[in-house]
């Protein structure tokens, strides 16, 4: 219940309290005796502004750190792409100058080659690799946009030697068996070999099966022409040389050739056409 009139204080408590505060004033005043807790007092209070002061010159200090690594950062993902785009352009300017050494390199190559028949240049489309490094059917297959008139069985060379034959063209696409495949019999020579070399299913290699005593002369290293026997690659253009001579038979040697051209490391072939 609210009190509806004020409470009574007799007047000796008040002169109690003045009392007391004023022997506490006297007493500090003469004898210091709140000194050290007003000391305490103020060096809380001079500790704590030292304490906000260190806090707050910290804190702008790390604000600045942070922000010159953030610019540090910055800048570094700045030069790092322009390092990219330099390294970028470098390459294709490398991978450029390279497409027009392999082209002057494979014109040459074909000069010596046509004789008097017409070449045409083409760029690879695919290459069918998985077969190429694991199986017997080598092939690849060159662009043709504008639809050039191919003939199947047409020489096919690299800027090295000759690396296949057309075996077949569809629309814009040409497609070539090479040497190594399989099913590919190539007609062959050395100075003391003559031979159909079939492909070996393996990349790069084509070998030939020949009689002992036809075989004896042969040695590891000679270089291996083509004949011009089955009127489709010109005589005495080499494309490989022996790699090794196995007997597989009482009366029989297989006479393994490493081949010179490998097609993985081109990017353009050229066809020859006859006139």
């Amino acid at each position: 219940m609210a009190r509806t009139t004020p409470t009574y204080t007799p007047i000796g408590k008040y002169a109690a309290g003045v009392i007391l505060s004023g022997l506490l004033m006297f007493s500090d005043i003469n004898y210091g005796t709140f000194t050290p807790i007003r000391g305490l007092f103020k060096s809380s209070v001079i500790y704590s502004k030292l304490a906000v002061g260190n806090f707050i010159e910290r804190a702008q200090v790390s604000i600045a750190l942070f922000q010159n690594n953030k610019n540090l950062i910055l800048t570094n993902d700045q030069l790092r792409e322009r390092i990219l785009k330099i390294e970028a352009s470098l390459f294709l300017h490398k991978q450029l100058r390279e497409v027009d050494n392999n082209l002057v390199n494979l014109s040459n190559r074909l000069n010596d080659f046509k004789g008097g028949n017409t070449v045409q240049i083409f760029e690879i489309a695919d290459f069918d690799l998985k077969n190429y490094q694991c199986c017997s059917f080598h092939n690849l297959y060159l662009q043709n946009p504008e639809e050039i008139k191919v003939n199947k069985h047409s020489p096919v060379a690299s800027d090295k030697a000759f690396i296949g034959q057309t075996l077949r063209v569809d629309l814009d696409i040409i497609k070539v068996i090479l040497f190594s495949d399989i099913n590919h019999v190539l007609p062959v020579k050395s100075k003391n070999l003559y031979c159909n070399a079939r492909g070996a299913g393996e990349p790069l290699f084509i070998l030939c099966k020949i009689e002992l005593d036809k075989s004896r002369s042969i040695q590891l290293g000679d270089i291996i022409y083509t004949s011009g026997l089955g009127g489709i690659f010109p005589k005495d253009s080499p494309i490989g040389v022996v790699s090794s001579i196995k007997n597989i038979g009482s009366s029989e040697n297989e006479i393994l050739i490493k081949l010179d051209s490998n097609p993985l490391d081109q990017t353009f072939f050229g066809i020859i056409a006859k006139q």
